[in-house]
This record gives C-alpha cells, structure tokens and sequence, in this order.
C-alpha cells in the first residue's frame, strides 16, 4: 500500500487514516498484519503514527520447535521532504531530531514497507516457545561422554581414588 504525498496534503487536516489489512508475503507466516494508522503533514515533515498487530510463525532457539509468537507494535515514524542533514561533515552528532526517513524528492509513501519493518524489528533476538523451555536435551552414549583426549586424566582420578 502506498499513499501519495499530494493526497495527504489534500485530505482534510492534511490527516489520513488508514485501516491497514494486508498479508506481507515476506513475512512468510500467510496471516494478515492488521492496524490502524494516521498519516498527517506538518508541511516539511509527514508523521505515520499508530498500532499494528499480527501472529508469526517463530523457531525456537531452545529446542527447535515451532511456536506462534504475537507481534503488538505500535509504529511512530518521521518522514521529511528535504535533506536536512549536510553530510559534507565527517562526524554528525545524533540527536532524537535525526531519526527521520528522508524522502529526497519521493512523491509517495510505502506504508506496507514500515510495517514490514516494525514487525521485524518487534521479533525477539532470542526466541523461546516458552517460560521455562529447556531445550533439545542430547542423549549420548558412555563412551561418546568422554573425550578420547583427556582419557588421560580420567585415568589419573581413577588412580587417585584407588588410592584413598
């Protein structure tokens, strides 16, 4: 879904409101993303304000299971029509006022784009299916619990233990 710049600007209060339904298909979980969004010029800049939810389909990072995770977002973007950073300068100090989507010239707006990134950036770093999930629990045999290498130092606690 893409909104045009001169029809926000025309829209009553310079204001849209949209009701976002859209199945993302990078998001390869085949359920609706479903929000609702205020898009509104403030003559240099365009504010995307509002809140999307959706259900993914997650991988454990534990044991590996698949698990539904529900993505709660809420979505507060800056947009601003000109360059307003002079990048002739080698270091910028990062203010709040930098973290703004320059549109350098872009007579629309991707709105399914955002929200496919806020619900990416709304994923957990480690994913777990659930409190207290302990994973893939390995079986493994006498002899694969050993170490061939250090069969040496089993050897040396045996001895010791011989001979208390």
């Amino acid at each position: 879904m893409k909104i045009l710049i001169e029809d926000i600007e025309n829209a009553p209060e310079s204001t849209i409101d949209v009701d976002f339904c859209e199945v993302i298909d990078d998001l390869e979980n085949g359920k609706e993303v479903r929000g609702k969004l205020e898009v509104k010029s403030n003559g240099a800049t365009i504010e995307v304000k509002g809140h999307i939810n959706t259900t993914l389909k997650l991988v454990c990072d534990r044991c590996l299971s698949e698990f539904d995770y529900d993505v709660d977002a809420d979505i507060d973007e800056v947009f601003v029509k000109e360059n307003v950073f002079d990048y002739s300068k080698h270091e910028i100090e990062l203010k709040n006022d930098n973290f703004v989507v320059e549109l350098n010239g872009e007579t629309e707006i991707d709105i399914t784009d955002l929200v496919y990134q806020s619900v990416i950036i709304n994923i957990p770093t480690k994913k777990i299916c659930r409190h207290g999930c302990e994973g893939t629990i390995p079986v493994l045999s006498e002899e694969e619990k050993i170490d061939p290498r250090l069969e040496v130092f089993k050897r040396l606690t045996d001895k010791i233990k011989e001979e208390r």
